[in-house]
């Protein structure tokens, strides 16, 4: 196990609209929702440079440090920005299985992620990545996060600004990300659905 920590300020916010929904679900099935992805790399990683760029863009990304603690006095959880910087790092050497082999590998450890998902008392967004070795010319990277914090469409372009930032380390240059923040698109989308101009679109589908 390869788990990294590091500082960070700590702060709450209302659920989105969407995280809203998944967690009336989540808690009338107790099911895990998780979103994963496999993706080549078009050569091989060294481990160490990617846990470098890992922890800065989870340092960067406020969401990738974010969890979901229930508030007495509401009735969803409240999104907390965490006080440290979490993800699970491992890297597999996987040369020696064959295709159908690495697949069912794979499969594993999208299962043990889901489990400990599940059995979390308490949703976060901590990313778990796996470096897979295949000793050929690429390598595999497996991404796995819970579904409150990432969708499909954020899972590849947290993929893109991990290779992004691993670039910068590798180039000896300064990485820098300037995407908003979730909890502010989160927050605008609240304001958005409570203001007087959706009032009229909010009342037809009451009706």
């Amino acid at each position: 196990m390869n788990d990294k920590t590091t500082g960070m300020p700590e702060e709450g916010f209302r659920l989105s609209p969407a995280q809203r929904r998944l967690w009336t679900l989540a808690s009338a099935g107790n099911a895990a929702f998780g979103i994963w992805g496999t993706f080549k790399t078009k050569k091989t990683l060294d481990a160490e440079l990617l846990g470098k760029a890992l922890k800065k863009v989870v340092e960067d990304y406020e969401i990738l440090r974010t969890s979901l603690r229930p508030h007495r006095n509401f009735r969803f959880p409240l999104q907390i920005i965490a006080n440290v910087a979490a993800f699970h790092f491992e890297e597999y050497d996987v040369e020696r299985l064959g295709e159908s082999e690495r697949a069912v590998f794979i499969e594993k450890l999208v299962k043990q992620a889901e489990e400990a998902e599940k059995d979390s008392p308490e949703k976060s967004a901590r990313l778990n990545v796996a470096l897979l070795k295949t000793g050929a010319a690429e390598d595999v990277l497996l991404l796995f996060l819970s579904a409150f914090f990432c969708d499909r469409a954020g899972l590849i372009n947290l993929t893109a600004e991990i290779s992004r930032a691993y670039r910068s380390f590798e180039q000896h240059r300064e990485y820098e990300s300037d995407s908003p923040q979730f909890a502010d698109i989160s927050e605008w989308q609240n304001e958005n659905l409570e203001s007087d101009e959706t009032r009229p679109a909010r009342e037809f589908w009451k009706d």
